[in-house]
């Protein structure tokens, strides 16, 4: 008994096409459409294309990639950073040495070749080299949002499956509002105001530092961007919030005509440079004997002061600008001192209601 044939995945086709007279015809060459994909098997006739797609199929079931036309790592690469750019994201300025990386070890590759053991592969050798585990993982996240660009338009049949490699150590620090005194008060005095807004809105640092008097209106008390680092605008009405609006007050009286930055710099209408800020605050931390204490650590400062305040998530979010819930929860850092206080208010409900009471030591219960 002969076996049934072998189900092909996809259909094949022939475009129909008009002629310049209106005549409609049909291609010689047979197509095949898979997924979101149109290729040609470049055979006339039926029975060979059909045996090129069966080869095609094979090929990805050894997880090898259906590339419509051989498109280079360097081509992955552009075709992310015009997405993102189009987008209006962010999310680029901080992938530089995460693509360094990776750019190093698949420059020249043909995309279909990059699959999920060879990345597997990267991701180990970056590990002995002494990358960290969240280091690695965002370097294969780049990666793996290449991919998933590329499919969307098109030009690959299906992505490797990356997996992310696990343990990473989730930064925990914070700052407790003394710690970020006594920094503050080392910082020099061009630096203190940028260090005092980051604590009091939980702000990225480039969203800051990019901030313009046009985003700033100080009679209605709000601050408007039109985008940020997850494409979306934000408002922040701060309103009656004394500490933020004396400070914003206090930086339009010392304005300078030249700048258009709450928070210039040293250059002719820049404002104030990241890396710069970054290397103050790093000496100053030491010096103040506060060695790991980060000037992102004022983020999570922030998201900790809101929810021992009580503010809902939503909020909050709309605040410092996070779009995930999963992401907000990472910086919503819970101190001994904050479960401490919660058991002191647990107990100063009514024992005979709230209470376990427990008998003393030698009594029956």
């Amino acid at each position: 008994m002969s076996s049934a044939p072998a189900r092909l995945p996809g259909h094949l086709y022939r475009p129909k096409y008009t002629t310049k007279s209106g005549e409609r015809k049909e291609a010689s060459i047979w197509w095949w459409k898979f997924s979101r994909i149109r290729v040609s098997t470049k055979c006339r006739d039926r029975k060979a294309a059909e045996a090129w797609v069966l080869q095609q199929a094979a090929k990805m079931g050894r997880g090898e990639q259906l590339v419509l036309k051989p498109i280079l790592y360097e081509e992955l690469e552009k075709m992310v950073r015009d997405r993102w750019a189009a987008d209006g994201r962010k999310g680029m300025l901080q992938t530089g040495s995460a693509l360094k990386h990776v750019r190093r070890a698949f420059a020249g590759w043909r995309a279909g070749f990059i699959t999920t053991d060879r990345i597997a592969e990267y991701a180990l050798r970056r590990r002995a080299q002494g990358a960290a585990v969240a280091t690695v993982n965002f370097e294969i996240r780049v990666l793996s949002r290449m991919f998933s660009v590329a499919f969307e338009a098109g030009r690959i049949a299906r992505k490797p499956v990356i997996h992310r490699l696990p343990g990473a150590n989730v930064r925990q620090g914070f700052l407790e509002d003394g710690d970020f005194e006594r920094i503050c008060a080392g910082l020099p005095e061009k630096y203190q105001s940028i260090a005092r807004f980051l604590k009091l809105t939980g702000w990225r640092e480039n969203e800051a530092l990019a901030l313009e008097w046009r985003r700033v209106n100080l009679e209605t008390r709000e601050i408007r961007l039109e985008t940020s680092k997850n494409g979306l605008p934000r408002m922040l009405a701060f309103g009656d919030y004394a500490p933020l609006r004396e400070l914003l007050e206090a930086q339009h009286a010392g304005r300078r005509a030249f700048s258009p930055y709450v928070f210039p710099g040293r250059g002719f209408g820049k404002p104030i440079d990241r890396t710069t800020l970054q290397k103050a605050w790093r000496q100053t931390a030491i010096a103040a004997g506060l060695p790991k204490a980060l000037i992102h650590d004022l983020r999570r400062s922030f998201v900790r002061a809101c929810e021992r305040a009580g503010v809902p998530r939503s909020v909050a979010m709309s605040i410092t600008g996070h779009r995930s819930e999963e992401v907000y929860r990472r910086y919503a850092i819970v101190a001994p001192a904050d479960q401490h206080a919660a058991l002191v208010r647990v107990g100063a409900l009514e024992p005979e209601t709230t209470l376990l009471r427990f008998p003393a030591a030698g009594q029956r219960s």
